[in-house]
């Protein structure tokens, strides 16, 4: 599958006329807040130091300009729906780097580079649960949990695919369904 997080895409979602709506760098962290089909322009890397809470399903986007750049999540991205049965997916053009301090990541998140999810250093960790997806060109998992007998039956970093992003699909924008797929079948 072609990565989604792509120049085309990206071209599609600032497109005049698409159901998209631009917003300034400097609210980046009230993505959880601001209408679906949002998008952030930078020309340099970008910090969310504050929890992203959303209650309703949400499509961003992060345009770097160099793609270079990268997005660092600093604390957690948490549903607050009253089921938790909504879904945020995150498309970055560049980077996304996701700090040693964030536990929790309710959303999907696909970059057109890297995704690392950091680490404390050796046996300094709490696990991460990811309650939706990460999609990149590539993806460093590098947690190191603490040494303690409570930790010796968990993974560092635990992935849950969300389902609803398939349940409500028509809350994802034309421009984003719109991928290119080629299906290779091997004998």
């Amino acid at each position: 599958m072609v990565n989604p997080a792509n120049a085309t895409t990206f071209n599609r979602i600032k497109a005049l006329g698409s159901s998209w709506t631009g917003k300034l760098q400097s609210s980046i962290s009230f993505m959880g807040s601001d209408p679906t089909n949002t998008y952030y322009e930078s020309i340099s890397s970008a910090n969310v130091n504050s929890v992203i809470t959303y209650n309703s399903n949400k499509v961003v986007a992060v345009i770097f300009q160099p793609s270079s750049n990268t997005l660092s999540f600093r604390k957690n991205i948490v549903d607050n729906s009253a089921g938790q049965d909504k879904f945020m997916v995150i498309f970055v053009d560049g980077n996304v780097s996701i700090d040693s301090t964030v536990d929790r990541i309710d959303a999907f998140i696909i970059a057109s580079g890297t995704i690392t999810v950091e680490s404390a250093g050796l046996d300094l960790d709490d696990p991460i649960l990811i309650k939706g997806g990460l999609y990149a060109n590539q993806i460093l998992l590098n947690r190191d949990l603490k040494n303690v007998v409570t930790n010796n039956d968990k993974p560092a970093e635990y992935i849950s695919y969300n389902e609803n992003l398939i349940l409500n699909q028509q809350d994802v924008p034309f421009e984003i369904k719109e991928s290119p797929i080629q299906w290779v079948f091997d004998e």
